[in-house]
């Protein structure tokens, strides 16, 4: 599965089914950690805005979902919906 990122942070898919996010690319992704990034640093992720509590690598990558990792402190509002205008 092609995947890429825009210059303005979305991750594109270019598959025709929905899949894991990230399965087989190689990078640490876990409740625990994500790239080099590991607890105790805040580690938060989002599908839609609402927290996902179930391991991150299972998370469907399909058109318009909004997925937002967050490592560290989390920003005032996390996005609830995909929108492709940049922030």
């Amino acid at each position: 599965m092609p995947i890429s990122t825009a210059a303005h942070g979305d991750l594109d898919s270019e598959a025709e089914h929905a899949r894991p996010v990230l399965h087989g690319v190689g990078v640490a992704l876990d409740k625990n950690c994500v790239g080099g990034y590991c607890k105790p640093v805040h580690i938060a992720i989002y599908v839609n805005g609402k927290l996902n509590t179930s391991n991150p690598r299972y998370i469907l990558l399909f058109n318009q979902r909004e997925i937002a990792i967050v490592i560290g402190t989390p920003p005032p509002k996390i996005p609830a919906a995909y929108s492709n205008i940049p922030l």
